[in-house]
């Protein structure tokens, strides 16, 4: 269970998140492809407290023993990890990477990913969100060019942004953190412009990698493999 970041507004009950596992590398296989998983991989049902505005955070510290980690799982929601603090090996998919203070990784619905600090004081944050935060009623450019082709694989996104490429997506990031908390009138739809916002970024940060890897299918024994490294090492 996940340390989630408690909001000054009161919130309704959770809901439950339900899909199969993720893709294979930093580029996303359509859902379809991403159908395959192994029974051992764990779903969550992500504490979701307001189902009108899907979202938490929560805050992963290396000093606390019950939440020191994100031990490997999957849910249907998408994410971002924030490296506050520190280090800490990220898996998202079936990559393994180290991220330092100010790095950043998205996970696409549905794909396995963890993370476990590799020095002491080290600190994250997992904001875990739902489509609706993207998506719009109308038809317009931005559901139909990037929103809807992310969410259905059509369209690549880099897992990992480190150093320069997550220089101007970090900020975003932390200031959906702070928006959450604090819960000022008016911060759903500063959160919803700094999800975009990042989206963009990514994306921006992700075309040169689109034209040069395919997506593909998930290599089911060495997923297996790295997550249960990383299982361990969450124990």
């Amino acid at each position: 269970m996940l340390e989630p970041i408690e909001p000054s507004t009161e919130r309704s009950e959770s809901e439950n998140a339900s899909a199969p596992n993720g893709s294979d590398d930093a580029l996303h296989a359509p859902r379809s492809e991403r159908s395959g998983r192994s029974d051992t991989w764990r779903r969550e049902h992500t504490d979701i407290p307001d189902r009108t505005f899907p979202l938490n955070a929560f805050h992963i510290r290396e000093s606390n023993p019950d939440m020191f980690c994100i031990p490997p799982h999957w849910h249907e929601h998408l994410e971002w990890i924030a490296i506050a603090q520190g280090r800490f090996s990220v898996q998202v998919g079936a990559s393994l990477r180290e991220l330092s203070a100010g790095d950043c990784a998205f996970v696409n619905a549905a794909q396995l990913h963890a993370a476990f600090p590799l020095e002491p004081g080290s600190s994250l944050h997992a904001l875990v969100f739902g489509e609706a935060l993207l998506r719009n009623h109308a038809i317009d450019h931005t559901e139909t060019r990037y929103v809807r082709p992310l969410l259905e694989g059509r369209l690549g996104l880099r897992s990992f942004y480190e150093k320069e490429t997550a220089k101007r997506i970090a900020p975003q990031l932390l200031s959906i953190v702070d928006e959450y908390r604090d819960a000022a009138p008016g911060y759903e739809l500063l959160v919803k412009a700094s999800l975009l916002a990042a989206l963009g970024l990514a994306l921006r940060e992700s075309s040169a990698d689109r034209e040069r890897e395919p997506s593909g299918r998930d290599d089911t024994g060495n997923t297996e493999k790295k997550a249960s490294y990383i299982r361990c090492c969450c124990i």
